[in-house]
């Protein structure tokens, strides 16, 4: 769980503007360039984007997309409490080992 796909990190770059609002890139990058060659600033041919990495702050709509639980906990949190979900992220912040 605590790799690119779900990290926080791991973003669409805004890369211009329009009438409509922001541009962003086709593919994502990590905004703290940790899959960028420091030295060169060039990005790091083949980066494995899947293996679990300590830099990974997990972004927490992402993680709620894919755990079941979270989700069903959040959507009955949200209809019961009109719009607060901080039980569902203080799991969150449990399940995840999240601080």
């Amino acid at each position: 769980m605590r790799s690119c796909s779900f990290c926080q990190f791991f973003q669409h770059e805004e890369i211009g503007d329009s009438d409509f609002g922001g541009v962003y890139a086709e593919n994502p990058t990590c905004s703290k360039y940790l899959d960028t060659d420091p030295e060169t600033e060039e990005k790091i041919p083949n980066f494995d984007r899947t293996i679990e990495r300590d830099c990974c702050k997990l972004d927490f709509w992402r993680v709620v997309e894919v755990d079941k639980n979270l989700a069903e906990k959040l959507s009955a949190e949200l209809d019961k409490n009109e719009g607060s979900f901080s039980e569902t992220y203080e799991l969150f912040k449990v399940r995840y080992n999240y601080a």
